[in-house]
């Protein structure tokens, strides 16, 4: 009579994983998966100088300097304090932004940010109960020069 351990030394190996049959597919959902995820920037980190990005940015921490993310989404969290001249695809407004804004698709300010700076967007929504001081230029900024 075969113990356990035995019974299942004969089918190690043997148990065929998608990942196993498709390695390349399997690589192709993990990578997509980690880059849907964006880059966050936690409440308790401060950051001074240039930010360039590749991807979404998600900061909740304090920010002076720029930011630059033309292909991607810049959400400004609850606890977030933004000093910058930010550039980004998209950018959504929840926390504080001292300086300008320019969104090449659209800027959107929720209902308890602060924003104090001009912004340049193809389209914007500031919500009641936001806080804007600036002037706004809805023609929409000029495609990134990595686009032309």
């Amino acid at each position: 009579m075969e113990s356990p351990e035995e019974s299942m030394a004969g089918h190690r190996g043997s148990i065929d994983t998608e990942a196993q049959r498709n390695p390349g597919q399997a690589a192709d959902r993990a990578s997509s998966s980690i880059a849907s995820a964006p880059t966050y920037i936690g409440p308790g980190i401060r950051i001074k100088g240039t930010i360039t990005a590749d991807e979404d940015l998600y900061v909740d921490g304090d920010v002076k300097g720029s930011l630059s993310v033309p292909r991607h989404r810049v959400t400004v969290g609850e606890r977030a304090y933004i000093n910058a001249e930010t550039v980004a695809r998209e950018v959504v407004v929840y926390g504080a932004v001292q300086g300008g804004l320019c969104a090449f698709d659209r800027i959107e300010i929720k209902k308890h940010a602060s924003i104090a700076g001009d912004l340049a967007t193809a389209q914007i929504v500031i919500e009641d109960g936001a806080h804007f001081k600036g002037v706004i230029s809805a023609d929409g900024p000029t495609v990134p020069a990595s686009e032309e």
